[in-house]
């Protein structure tokens, strides 16, 4: 005996198994490109806080050294801009970079005789700049206190005048012994 084939027919071609048609696509390409340039700005601003906060931190982390070898070695311990890069138009700029050095005649200059105690390179792209009456260099005593009160370290991207923009401000708080983040818009 012979079994039935159960079979369903094919179903005729149909217009909504061929995919998309090409305006289809220029259109869904064209709102997604709508919605990511929208979006550019955000994700430009997220990379810019990403990196003054990078730089803040390795601020955060030599002025804290600093700090503890003054303590450490019962020496008065001077953290100094390095001078000489071009971008650097302003005497307090940072950007060069700086060192730490036990500073022994607290001169805020590093003699000959002085040990160097760190060292770091330029910070491309960022004006760093310390805010006080010496804009140059801080230096802590062998109690741990910096010898001015209340400074404060800014960190901004590089940008066209009046540009907007955010940027960090590194309050030193009791004399250098604590350190608070700010947005730069804040006094200290």
């Amino acid at each position: 005996m012979k079994q039935p084939t159960t079979s369903l027919p094919t179903p005729p071609f149909s217009p909504a198994s061929r995919g998309l048609s090409l305006i289809e696509t220029m259109v869904a390409v064209a709102i997604l490109g709508g919605l990511l340039a929208m979006a550019a700005p955000s994700f430009a601003r997220i990379g810019e806080r990403y990196r003054v906060s990078g730089v803040q931190q390795d601020l955060e982390n030599s002025l804290h050294a600093a700090r503890v070898e003054a303590i450490n070695r019962n020496r008065a311990v001077t953290v100094r801009r390095i001078a000489g890069c071009p971008e650097a138009t302003d005497p307090g700029d940072w950007r060069c970079g700086w060192e730490s050095f036990i500073d022994r005649n607290r001169n805020h200059q590093r003699d000959p005789d002085e040990p160097p105690l760190s060292h770091h390179e330029a910070i491309p792209g960022h004006r760093i700049l310390l805010e006080g009456p010496n804009r140059d260099s801080l230096t802590y005593s062998p109690l741990g206190r910096t010898e001015v009160a209340l400074q404060s370290l800014t960190i901004v991207p590089d940008r066209p005048a009046g540009a907007p923009g955010s940027g960090q401000r590194l309050c030193l708080l009791y004399g250098g012994t604590r350190l608070q983040v700010i947005d730069i818009r804040q006094a200290c």
